[in-house]
């Protein structure tokens, strides 16, 4: 974590950058490897014998533990309401335009693997408001070493090569609450100013997202349990290969060893053991390892078990939810998990805070008399659980006398604007509401003209 007091020159930005790729880059690129389930461990593992099996199988835990509680989060998409009816218009149409949902599961995903995500914010061409996640490995937040310790400013580079001529390009972005500065040349000690943007936005454009208060990926702290499992099933597979590669044993007999050297015993799978007692008989039988498969599982298993438990996320095989019988039962399987999510969405939603000052702010300047305050928006966060309508029909009636309509509405899986919901409940019942009324009346004519409509 960078911090500068004071004015961030270009000599600083090169510095930054170079400590970046030094000190924070190549442990980034570890958990983005485990993420892909390229697992350090197993991948480079190798033998002075290369003759010897050598199975890599890299399990992807990494990968299942970020799109759970990725999914369980924010599977859902978040939901906005305010009373402001003009205000939850402006903030719908901004987060449709920019397919908020599927830009916030891309923003957790980062959040869950590099411990940290970070959004940029800026204006189209045709003026509208947009937010696009960015790609951590390439970017570089700057505090400004208060005890807030707010961001203020952010480094974005990215290195390309021309696939024609080999020439790479190094473009560095800086940003701050003034404007974004635009960096140019082949190396990070070419770099110069190329343009400069102004930033309509009233703060920095960048919102960050960060996992928790060590800014630590949420399969960080099982990377060595995933290894150990990586080599425990490799092992085994190689031990397969093994007895498929028994060698045959010759003992208390001879091989005409001027024909038979040790890398011919070795490529044909056989060895030779004489004995100096020859009334011995000869013995010729497969020679094999004795395996202890029994107490191989239980480690496997073991090791298993403490990666979801330490990582707090459950383990989806069917076969682990046969005792779970009730409603009660898996909940409390998700107690950990929930107790995480809880933790992660906090963080989160100060990232969506962010976002939505500045979308208000812009809002203000663009208005006339208008006078938003982005704490008037209200987030909701949908815990992505299968959950039949007919679980939460009992408690949400229960819950009648203590909450609101909307809070209740909000329980309900796939509402995503519970206000919407509710002026289109009371719409539909003016509406039914008005036809009965019509109904009745007309049977009230019905009545006075004598039951059938004619005159007497």
């Amino acid at each position: 974590m960078f911090a500068c007091r004071g004015e961030l020159t270009l000599d600083l930005i090169k510095k930054y950058i170079e400590l970046f790729k030094a000190q924070e880059l190549p442990r980034l690129k570890k958990l983005e490897r485990y993420y892909k389930a390229k697992n350090d461990t197993i991948i480079n593992r190798s033998f002075e014998d290369e003759s010897k099996p050598n199975n890599k199988l890299a399990h992807a835990y990494a990968a299942y533990i970020t799109d759970t509680l990725s999914a369980y989060m924010v599977g859902k998409p978040v939901a906005y309401s305010v009373a402001d009816d003009t205000l939850n218009t402006e903030i719908d149409n901004v987060m449709n335009y920019n397919d908020s949902a599927d830009n916030d599961l891309s923003i957790a995903e980062s959040q869950s693997i590099y411990g940290r995500a970070y959004e940029v914010m800026y204006v189209d061409e045709d003026g509208y408001t947009r937010f696009k996640g960015l790609n951590t490995l390439e970017s570089i937040p700057i505090y400004d070493g208060t005890v807030e310790n707010n961001l203020k400013y952010f480094i974005r580079y990215c290195e390309e090569q021309d696939p024609v001529t080999l020439v790479t390009t190094i473009t560095t972005w800086v940003y701050d609450d003034v404007g974004c500065s635009e960096y140019r040349g082949s190396s990070v000690g070419d770099l110069a100013l190329i343009d400069t943007v102004e930033n309509v936005f009233g703060y920095i454009q960048i919102n960050e997202y960060i996992n928790n208060n060590f800014l630590e990926g949420d399969f960080e702290k099982v990377i060595s349990l995933i290894d150990a499992y990586d080599l425990m099933c490799s092992d085994t597979l190689n031990e397969l290969d093994y007895f498929s590669d028994a060698y045959l044993l010759f003992a208390n007999c001879e091989i005409d060893t001027d024909r038979v050297s040790v890398q011919d015993m070795k490529n044909n799978r056989i060895i030779q053991a004489t004995s100096g007692d020859s009334g011995q008989a000869a013995v010729v039988q497969w020679l094999t390892k004795n395996a202890n498969d029994v107490q191989c599982e239980n480690t496997k298993k073991r090791t298993v078990d403490e990666i979801h438990k330490l990582s707090k996320v459950p383990n989806l095989d069917p076969s682990a939810f046969v005792s779970h019988t009730t409603a009660s039962h898996v909940f409390y399987s998700l107690l950990s998990t929930e107790d995480l999510v809880s933790k992660k969405e906090k963080k989160f939603k100060k990232g969506l805070q962010q976002r939505l000052e500045k979308i208000v702010h812009l809002l203000n300047v663009k208005g006339i008399d208008t006078n938003y305050d982005y704490r008037d928006i209200e987030i909701t966060f949908n815990r992505n659980i299968p959950q039949g309508l007919e679980s939460i029909a009992d408690p949400i009636s229960k819950l009648r006398d203590l909450l609101c309509d909307e809070s209740l509405i909000s329980l309900i899986p796939g509402i995503t604007n519970p206000l919407e919901e509710v002026k289109k409940r009371d719409a539909q019942r003016e509406k039914e509401r008005t036809l009965r009324e019509k109904e009745r009346k007309n049977l009230d004519t019905y009545s006075l003209l004598g039951g059938d409509g004619i005159e007497d």
